[in-house]
């Protein structure tokens, strides 16, 4: 229940590390490079990890089974790295092109991810008996859980909406989908829901919610 609190450190330090770029100026790109590397910083890249893992285990175009063995193997495949630098080239990228007063929104959505995979943990059918997220679902008190992360939601859109209207309207509709996508992708071709197929929906959500903020950032 406590897992969006994660977010809501990443938030605060992102937001600071905004300001504080703004006001020094020092160049967009070390701005960009350093806003990239702080939720790996402050993860330690757990997230990111489960991210690459799952674009590795789907490249193998193999069956639920098959690709949940490819989850579990320690080493890293070519998908993995190729992915790994795509992901982070358009971090890089949209965070160059970011302006000021879109990094509260972006902090949002770290709150909004953690609650989204926290409601999924205990929702979603999983896929094996074993693993992290399984584990977690078995300890966690299911309604709990799910009123605490819809609570966090709750929180987070009436944040967003006080501080820049516009960002509610791109950051929860890119969510929704993202959400429903995590779950088709889940379900379909891994039997369920696995400890690094939510970190794969977190990357998804951070970096599929600041590309929108981007936009709107240029557009407007």
């Amino acid at each position: 229940m406590l897992f969006p609190l994660v977010g809501v450190v990443l938030a605060v330090l992102t937001w600071a590390s905004g300001i504080l770029w703004f006001s020094l100026r020092p160049g967009d790109l070390l701005r960009a490079v350093v806003g990239a590397c702080l939720p790996i910083l402050v993860t330690g890249g757990i997230h990111l990890d489960g991210f690459l893992d799952v674009v590795d285990a789907r490249a193998s175009w193999q069956t639920p089974e098959r690709r949940r063995e490819i989850l579990k193997d320690p080493h890293t495949g070519a998908f993995a790295i190729i992915w790994a630098c795509v992901y982070f080239c358009a971090y890089v990228g949209c965070i160059t092109e970011l302006k000021l007063e879109y990094y509260l929104p972006f902090g949002g959505v770290f709150v909004a991810v953690r609650a989204l995979s926290g409601l999924s943990v205990v929702l979603f059918p999983k896929a094996s008996e074993t693993g992290l997220a399984a584990t977690f679902s078995k300890g966690a008190k299911k309604t709990a859980v799910t009123v605490s992360m819809l609570v966090y939601l709750a929180l987070t859109a009436a944040f967003w909406l006080y501080v820049c209207p516009a960002g509610s309207w791109v950051c929860i509709p890119v969510l929704a989908v993202l959400f429903l996508y995590y779950y088709r992708v889940s379900v379909r071709e891994f039997g369920g829901i696995t400890g690094d197929l939510a970190g794969y929906f977190l990357q998804l959500g951070e970096i599929g919610c600041l590309a929108a903020l981007t936009v709107l950032s240029i557009w407007r």
